[in-house]
């Protein structure tokens, strides 16, 4: 059985998805994505965005609801919060919209 790993990505703004995508590419570089399932909770768009400015991205299944939660294609799940005001967001500059 394989464990569920829930991670946040924080403030949208922050650099909680670029830490989130390079923790994600070494342990699928190491293969130790086998022992485990991940679930991202936080904004598909700044995810997508971090991983263009980092020059890789990491196969995800996007899913809308908790109850969506399907590890049977991919090891790794992301949760879309939508967060409203997203085109705002500068990376490392606060923003009212990263704290509602």
């Amino acid at each position: 059985d394989k464990k569920i790993i829930g991670i946040t990505m924080g403030d949208a703004a922050g650099i909680g998805a670029e830490v989130i995508l390079k923790a994600l590419k070494s342990i699928t570089h190491r293969r130790q994505l086998k022992g485990a399932n991940f679930l991202i909770i936080g904004d598909s768009s700044v995810i997508r965005r971090t991983g263009k400015v980092l020059g890789f991205s990491i196969p995800l299944k996007l899913i809308d609801k908790p109850a969506a939660v399907d590890f049977s294609s991919l090891p790794v799940n992301l949760l879309d919060m939508k967060l409203r005001g997203i085109s705002a967001i500068k990376p490392g500059r606060p923003v009212p919209a990263c704290g509602r």
